[in-house]
């Protein structure tokens, strides 16, 4: 099975004011064109202006559960692509790598800097896309991709989309996934 994991606020969470008043100015945009980048974790980072504690590893931290499910899930043979639409700035690139590394998250690919995760997910011919985006799984799931919207903190739901609260649920809704190709 294919699955999609969005990074921010789904996978890890971090505690910069900085990160977090950045993220909401980049999330949700849609591009009718799809671009993106793939990250090498092999690749060394280019000097780049630090962005105060963005940059810091240590200010990131594993949504509950997070690991352990993605982890169980590349361990019975599913492809993880985790996709962020976060701009692709070397050093924060190498920030992440440097929490994925931490936490020993294995995956398949890290894309960044996707304009759209909608097209992403058609032209990837994904099974499943995991966000925390009210807009980002709305426009997903009205495109017929298979969505979970990962939404803890209020009562927001997509009809045409799965909304969970806790990553327990994710990891039931993909098993119902792969037994019955619903997510119900």
């Amino acid at each position: 099975m294919k699955i999609v994991v969005d990074l921010d606020q789904t996978l890890l969470d971090c505690t910069s004011k900085i990160y977090q008043i950045s993220n909401r100015f980049l999330s949700g945009r849609y591009k009718k064109k799809l671009n993106f980048n793939v990250i090498d974790p092999n690749e060394k980072p280019k000097k780049f202006l630090r962005i105060s504690s963005m940059q810091n590893a240590d200010n990131y931290f594993e949504v509950e559960n997070s690991v352990e499910v993605i982890k169980n899930w590349f361990n019975e043979g599913d492809e993880i692509i985790l996709l962020s639409s976060r701009p692709n700035f070397s050093s924060l690139n190498s920030t992440i790598l440097d929490w994925l590394g931490r936490f020993e998250m294995p995956y398949h690919r890290l894309i960044v800097h996707c304009s759209n995760k909608t097209l992403f997910c058609q032209k990837e011919n994904v099974d499943v896309l995991i966000d925390n985006t009210y807009n980002v799984c709305k426009h997903a799931a009205k495109h017929n991709v298979n969505v979970i919207f990962y939404n803890p903190y209020t009562n927001r739901d997509i009809e045409e989309a799965t909304t969970v609260k806790s990553w327990n649920e994710i990891a039931e809704c993909v098993n119902n996934l792969k037994q019955n190709k619903s997510l119900n």
